[in-house]
């Protein structure tokens, strides 16, 4: 009788454990990973070199002129990994590689996990904001309930249909790396751009905006 009590106790114990600890990781598929439905933004700037100097790794080439850009996206979406939004932050590459020096991603863990898994960097768990209203645009991203930067424009009218483009991205190996496609329906031009860094990124600059652009019902596929 002892004995019995004694299993059950222990039991008891283990449930409770195991209902306070964390739940366990979901397994993630494979890739390549598509987003549907989504709101593209992107732009491109020219760096203040010295700005970046924390967040770039010894093997970067650093040119006079540091080139690169800010791409955002966003969806509604409901299901789990098909819900994102994330801003991606990088610089040019004498490859025509793209090197990703800051990423903010999700609205969940798993989420962020998934652009973890394809890029092997790692990135921030933040929640994001986009408003469009008739012709402004803003965006928004906080981390730990704090504001990380915000980007706004106006959206100019005269759109066009656009064709599927890609990115390379370089991954942490030089050699490795991954592919970002976009199509849309409509690319428009983005004016009057602002973009300000909040918090811990406040030392981020960039020289110049040098363009903008917003894509409409963009469906983004990260593949190897």
């Amino acid at each position: 009788m002892k004995f019995i009590l004694l299993v059950i106790l222990t039991l008891v114990l283990n449930l409770k454990l195991y209902a306070g600890a964390p739940a366990p990781n979901t397994s993630l598929p494979l890739p390549p990973y598509k987003f549907e439905k989504g709101t593209l933004l992107t732009i491109n700037v020219e760096w203040e070199k010295n700005s970046l100097k924390k967040y770039l790794s010894e093997d970067i080439i650093m040119t006079d002129t540091l080139k690169g850009g800010i791409d955002i996206y966003f969806t509604k979406h409901k299901k789990p990994l098909a819900r994102i939004d994330y801003a991606l932050m990088w610089i040019d590459q004498i490859n025509e590689e793209k090197n990703i020096i800051l990423a903010f991603v999700g609205p969940s863990y798993d989420s962020n996990r998934l652009i973890e898994k394809i890029s092997e960097k790692k990135l921030t768990l933040s929640k994001s904001r986009l408003m469009q209203i008739n012709n402004k645009v803003s965006f928004r991203t906080n981390v730990n309930n704090k504001l990380v930067f915000n980007l706004s424009g106006d959206v100019n009218d005269k759109c066009t249909s656009h064709e599927k483009k890609s990115k390379k991205i370089s991954k942490n190996n030089n050699n490795k790396f991954f592919i970002i496609s976009n199509s849309s329906d409509l690319i428009c031009e983005l004016n009057n751009i602002k973009l300000k860094f909040s918090e811990e990124f406040k030392e981020l600059k960039v020289n110049k905006i040098l363009s903008g652009s917003l894509f409409k019902n963009t469906e983004l596929i990260f593949e190897d």
